[in-house]
């Protein structure tokens, strides 16, 4: 067994992949630290309620960002040639200009949607179809940066969009702008990331002025038949919890939930990103003339290792953590974090290699493995409505049903890796 761990870290550290993720994982550990190192002193300058607001925003951007590019972004890496990623790219940013057009004319009716989801105020709607549209955009310059390995430009794109998130939502509480000042700080943060990112694509943007993007659009139409649906019940299926939690119960639990999210969650998906990002590239080499096998083995057990490290630290102390760090107000979120925890620990490692299906050609089965995913966060929600259930309850069936999903997941990319993609279109 010692010697089994000894020549998967001797292969890793002579690999490219571990190299580019090295360089990802740099940038998003400062990435995480900015973020976590403000919270305590953004839970003690805006309530839970406010945080509750903040996360009904957060989850609504990022259920409609997969509409956005219906997501031709992710055919950007995968394209065959450079003038078709040039195409897809300025078809990503013609499309989330006129869905982010489409998004706005809802805004009449903001104050009746805000009032249904139990929130206090309506400012964080009128920031959606901004948001959406800069999560997008982000995607898509992130995607080709990808495909160019200029992973250190994305190190500090991550960098930059935590430092202005962090340094924005603790300057902005003092303008007395309640949970408005939190989305707002959402919308700068991406916007400055994107700015960083476009440095890169505006040369390659540019010489691509005469592709055809409509040419563009029929020959990976695969995306958003199969890519889109199933990325929207993906998201939808984690961010579905944020809109119930406000109306079974209230915006103040659903802010105990967010601070969960803030603290482990989102440092965790950032980690997993910058994971899938640089599997996706390798995989797709792989796949022609490598072993996708030795890809997905040593991707998925390094990461299960840090996941079973994360559960074994974090569950004995999540509470009395919580309650330091952030304040005794606080103090209900650990027992979510607790609930939660498992189900977490199995997507970061199944999150980065999510995209096996992808990348072999196999869009339908993960859109239907993605529609499963969200009818397995349904599925509490239409048992509360017959059979109402405390909040913890419902998050423990909720997470034991969705972790369930992940672990099926993580069983098919490794037959589908194993074998080696033979029949992948």
């Amino acid at each position: 067994m010692t010697g089994r761990l000894r020549a998967l870290w001797r292969g890793a550290i002579q690999s490219r992949f571990v190299r580019s993720f090295g360089v990802l994982l740099s940038g998003s550990a400062v990435a995480q630290l900015l973020p976590l190192a403000v919270s305590p002193l953004l839970t003690r300058l805006y309530t839970p309620a406010q945080f509750g607001e903040y996360a009904l925003f957060v989850s609504g951007v990022n259920i409609l960002s997969q509409l956005v590019c219906l997501k031709y972004d992710f055919a950007i890496l995968t394209a065959k040639t450079d003038e078709d990623a040039a195409a897809l790219f300025r078809l990503c940013l013609a499309l989330s200009l006129v869905l982010a057009l489409l998004l706005s004319l809802a805004a009449p009716f903001a104050p009746q949607i805000s009032s249904a989801l139990g929130a206090q105020g309506s400012g964080w709607l009128y920031l959606l179809p901004v948001g959406s549209m800069l999560t997008g955009l982000h995607s898509a310059l992130t995607y080709y940066n990808t495909r160019v390995q200029c992973y250190r430009r994305i190190t500090g794109a991550n960098i930059l969009r935590s430092a202005v998130l962090a340094a924005s939502q603790v300057l902005l509480c003092f303008a007395h702008l309640g949970a408005f000042a939190l989305t707002l700080g959402q919308v700068l943060s991406y916007g400055a990331a994107c700015l960083l990112l476009w440095q890169k694509v505006a040369p390659f943007h540019r010489s691509a002025a005469g592709q055809g993007m409509r040419s563009a659009a029929r020959d990976y139409d695969a995306f958003p038949k199969y890519t889109m649906p199933g990325a929207l019940c993906n998201t939808a299926a984690s961010g579905s919890v944020s809109f119930f939690l406000a109306t079974f119960y209230s915006s103040r639990e659903l802010g105990y939930y967010s601070l969960v999210n803030r603290v482990l969650a989102t440092p965790l998906t950032l980690v997993s990103t910058s994971v899938g990002q640089v599997y996706a590239k390798e995989l797709t080499d792989a796949r022609e003339n490598g072993d996708p096998k030795r890809v997905f083995r040593r991707v998925a057990g390094v990461l299960s290792v840090g996941a079973a490290l994360l559960f074994l630290l974090l569950f004995p102390a999540a509470p009395a953590l919580i309650r330091l760090v952030f304040g005794e107000q606080w103090g209900p979120s650990a027992a979510m974090l607790r609930i939660l925890l498992p189900m977490v620990a199995v997507r970061f490692v199944v999150s980065p290699v999510s995209s096996t299906g992808i990348v072999f050609g196999r869009q339908l089965p993960t859109m239907l493995w993605q529609a499963g995913l969200l009818l397995a966060a349904l599925l509490p929600a239409g048992i509360h409505l017959i059979h109402p259930m405390p909040l913890t309850h419902y998050l423990a069936l909720q997470s034991l049903l969705m972790g369930l999903c992940y672990l099926i997941l993580l069983i098919y990319c490794a037959r589908l890796t194993a074998k080696g993609g033979q029949n992948h279109a």
